[in-house]
C-alpha cells in the first residue's frame, strides 16, 4: 500500500484505510495524486494522529477544524500530539497546509499564530536543544477550514540544513512575527538505499527579504537558486536536470495563471524526463510571494569504481 497526497478533494482529511492524505487545492499540473511512501502498514492512530509504518519510518497526519483566532490553541495540540506519536524517534520532514494563512485572527496573521502554537510545543519537546531539531517543511495554504499537519519520523538521526543565502528562519526579525517559523531549510537522512534530501517550501527570500513582488518569473528564478543552495548544503553538485537520483518537486502558485510561465522556467532548467512535478494552488506564508518549490531527491550511495 502507498501513502499518497491526494489533491482537489472535497476538503481536508485523512483515509486511514486507503492510505491518503486528501487536500482540496486545486491541481494546475501533473498528477492529482502522488505517492510519498510505498508499503506502508496501517498503525493504531495516537491522540487524534491517524499513522502508518514504513520499515523504520513512522508517518503520521493530524486534522483540526481551526476558528478565528485559534490558530495558535490548534497548533500547539497538534504538534504536542504528532511529537508525542514520534516518541524517541527524530523528525524528518513537515508539511503544515493553513486554512485561510494570511487571514487575520483576533490581533494575528493566522500564520503568525501558527508559528507560537507550533514554536510553543516544539520548546516543550526540544527544550534548548530546539534549532537543532527542527526538520524540514512546507507551511502554505489550503481551502476550508482545516488545519493538516503531516509528518515523517525515523530512528536514523538526520542532518538538517540551512541555505548561506538565506537567514534560517527560525532566526528571522520580529517583523515577520512575535515568534520566527520553526523550520530548516533541508533534512538529509541516510540509509541503506543512500540518502534521501528533502527541500523545504521554498520561496524567493535571500537574508529574510521577500525580493520581485509580483513578478512571478523573477521569484522563480531566486527559487530555483535557493533550491539549489540547498542541494549543494547536502553534498550534491546542485540541483538541476543533471542532478542524480529519483526526484519529486512540488510547485505551491498562489495566482493559477502563472503556471504556463513557472512551468517553462522549470522545463529550461530543472526538470528531466523521469521527474515528478506537480503544481497546486495554494496561498503562500508571506502575501507578496507568488509562489514556493519543494523537493525529494534519493540519491543512491556512490559506485564502488572496483565492481
Amino acid at each position: 500500500m502507498d501513502l499518497t497526497f491526494r489533491f482537489a478533494a472535497d476538503t481536508a482529511g485523512v483515509d486511514s484505510a486507503g492510505a491518503a492524505i486528501d487536500l482540496p487545492n486545486v491541481v494546475l499540473g501533473g498528477p492529482a495524486q502522488t505517492s510519498v511512501a510505498s508499503g506502508v502498514t496501517p498503525t493504531p492512530c495516537r491522540d487524534g494522529v491517524t499513522l502508518w509504518r514504513q520499515g523504520e519510518l513512522l508517518w503520521g497526519a493530524a486534522v483540526r477544524r481551526v476558528g478565528s483566532g485559534r490558530f495558535e490553541a490548534a497548533a500547539r495540540d497538534v504538534y504536542r500530539a504528532i511529537l508525542a506519536a514520534a516518541g524517541a524517534q527524530h523528525l524528518h520532514r513537515a508539511w503544515n497546509f493553513l486554512p485561510h494563512i494570511n487571514g487575520r485572527g483576533d490581533a494575528l496573521e493566522n500564520y503568525h499564530a501558527f508559528c507560537l502554537g507550533r514554536g510553543a510545543a516544539l520548546d516543550e519537546a526540544f527544550g534548548e536543544a530546539v534549532d537543532r531539531r527542527l526538520p524540514a517543511a512546507t507551511g502554505v495554504g489550503t481551502p476550508g477550514d482545516r488545519l493538516m499537519v503531516v509528518f515523517v519520523a525515523g530512528r536514523a538521526r538526520p542532518r538538517h540544513l540551512e541555505n548561506p543565502a538565506q537567514t534560517p528562519a527560525y532566526r528571522y526579525p520580529d517583523r515577520y512575527g512575535p515568534r520566527p517559523p520553526s523550520f530548516a531549510r533541508g533534512t538529509v537522512v541516510a540509509g541503506p538505499a543512500g540518502q534521501r534530501l528533502y527541500v523545504s517550501g521554498t520561496g524567493a527570500i535571500r537574508d529574510s527579504e521577500s525580493l520581485h513582488a509580483g513578478d512571478v518569473e523573477a521569484q522563480c528564478r531566486v527559487v530555483l537558486e535557493n533550491v539549489g543552495l540547498v542541494a549543494q548544503a547536502a553534498g550534491l553538485p546542485g540541483l538541476d536536470e543533471t542532478t542524480p537520483g529519483r526526484r519529486s518537486f512540488r510547485v505551491y502558485l498562489r495566482h493559477p495563471s502563472d503556471w504556463p510561465r513557472v512551468e517553462s522556467l522549470l522545463r529550461d532548467g530543472l526538470l528531466r524526463p523521469a521527474d515528478t512535478v506537480q503544481a497546486v494552488q495554494a496561498d503562500i506564508c508571506r502575501e507578496e510571494l507568488l509562489m514556493e518549490i519543494e523537493a525529494c531527491v534519493d540519491v543512491p550511495p556512490p559506485q564502488d569504481p572496483d565492481q
